[in-house]
């Protein structure tokens, strides 16, 4: 009876720690999706003011070929 209870308690200990070691590694999953979602914001705010001046760029050549044609 006393090997059974020492071997209940040897194994609840073992999901104690399995489970333990399980939360960890979601939450180590989770800052890792959180710094990747970070990274993706930022290259997209940097891909978005790229395209602004690309496009900004693009209007200001138009309208210095539209005055030069004016004259």
């Amino acid at each position: 009876m006393k090997q059974i209870a020492q071997q209940n308690a040897q194994q609840a200990a073992i999901l104690g720690a399995m489970r333990a070691d399980g939360l960890k590694q979601q939450q180590s999953q989770d800052l890792a999706n959180v710094n990747l979602t970070n990274i993706s914001r930022s290259v997209d705010g940097q891909n978005q003011a790229k395209q602004q001046e690309t496009v900004g760029q693009g209007f200001q050549n138009y309208r210095t070929a539209a005055k030069a044609r004016l004259f």
